[in-house]
């Protein structure tokens, strides 16, 4: 089983072994930190001139080697509200680290219980037990773990990754470390994940962004349109099936994405529910019958378009995930040219598709 914290890091002046800090390593080699550990760091408040300037070193406590510094860039920063530092790696992570799972689009998290983790001189990486006690206003909370028992925070924490878990999946980060309350002890604050997204240094979104919001408002939602004129009459057999083979298709591209982000559910999931409703619906031998489970169908769709929310999607941005959607649509693509007729609507998708962003990458 993967270590889902690996992603852990500590934050340190180049050349120096004592951390000042902790830190959230991300996908494409960003880390979030807290700005106030970069101005201890540095002696002073940061200047517009220290963006891609400013070098520090950081420390992955669970690799093979975990007293190696690498050296990552200040590349973005907010200090009016969030106390929010992002830095750009140099090179590749050590082997074996997993990027911390970001979530985003959280309700409020009040009365959840949550851990904590940082970093001790005496014992290294370690976890407080905490509770977010209270929402305070710019995307913070409140914590107390005042009355658990373990190890407590300390201002060596700022920076590090607040951790949530939840059933059925792994724990994911839901917000960053960001004060230490000297006057109470056990008391601290986070900044929400949902507003730390936000500091992906992403001046626009990204390809893999646009067309998984692109799929989202279009694909499903045009496939969808072609069931409901089909509702009297059902498909042939053929048909029928060629349709099944496509939505496990799809089904399998996106569960490519399952592991990149902290989904509340994970689009793979949401695709496998959309496949079983198809099945559901193709198996009913009326129009009032299939009418009913296209109701269903459509409330799948609806939940795979929220899961696929703008700041979840950017957190995706890697690789070639883009991919996912490209060979999707392609084999939507493919059902239309097999039965013109009967999907019209999913014909003219992927025409559009093809118009707006050009020829498909698994073409």
């Amino acid at each position: 089983m993967r270590n889902t914290s690996s992603g852990f890091v500590t934050v340190a002046r180049q050349h120096e072994a004592k951390h000042r800090g902790c830190g959230i390593y991300t996908v494409n080699g960003y880390i979030f930190t807290a700005l106030h550990v970069i101005e201890k760091i540095l002696d002073r408040p940061v200047h517009s001139s220290d963006r891609d300037a400013v070098q520090v070193d950081i420390r992955f406590p669970y690799a093979d080697h975990p007293k190696a510094a690498h050296v990552a860039t200040l590349v973005r920063w907010e200090s009016e509200y969030d106390d929010v530092a992002t830095l750009q790696l140099e090179g590749w992570a050590p082997e074996g680290i997993t990027p911390c799972r970001v979530g985003a689009d959280f309700e409020d998290l009040t009365g959840r219980n949550v851990r904590i983790q940082g970093w001790t001189e005496a014992s290294g990486p370690a976890f407080v037990p905490s509770q977010i006690v209270g929402q305070r206003p710019y995307f913070r909370y409140q914590l107390d773990n005042s009355k658990m028992a373990g190890f407590s925070v300390s201002e060596g924490f700022s920076g590090g990754p607040i951790w949530l878990s939840r059933a059925g999946a792994e724990d994911s980060v839901i917000g960053m470390m960001v004060r230490v309350n000297r006057a109470v002890q056990g008391v601290s604050e986070m900044l929400s994940s949902e507003r730390l997204v936000q500091h992906f240094p992403t001046l626009e979104m990204g390809m893999i962004s646009a067309k998984l919001l692109w799929f989202r408002d279009e694909a499903v939602h045009s496939f969808l349109r072609d069931l409901a004129r089909l509702e009297k009459d059902g498909l042939p057999e053929e048909a029928g099936s060629a349709v099944d083979e496509v939505l496990n298709l799809m089904y399998l591209e996106f569960s490519d994405l399952d592991e990149l982000a902290a989904w509340s559910i994970s689009p793979g999931r949401r695709m496998r529910d959309l496949r079983d409703g198809y099945r559901t619906w193709n198996s009913k031998s009326n129009r009032l019958e299939r009418r009913e489970v296209y109701d269903v169908l459509v409330e799948r769709k609806d939940a795979l378009r929220t899961e696929l929310g703008r700041f979840r999607s950017l957190i995706v941005q890697c690789g070639d995930m883009d991919r996912v959607v490209d060979r999707s649509i392609e084999h939507l693509e493919g059902l239309f040219n097999s039965y013109p007729r009967a999907f019209p609507q999913v014909g003219q998708m992927a025409q559009c598709y093809k118009d707006k962003y050009g020829h498909l990458a698994a073409s």
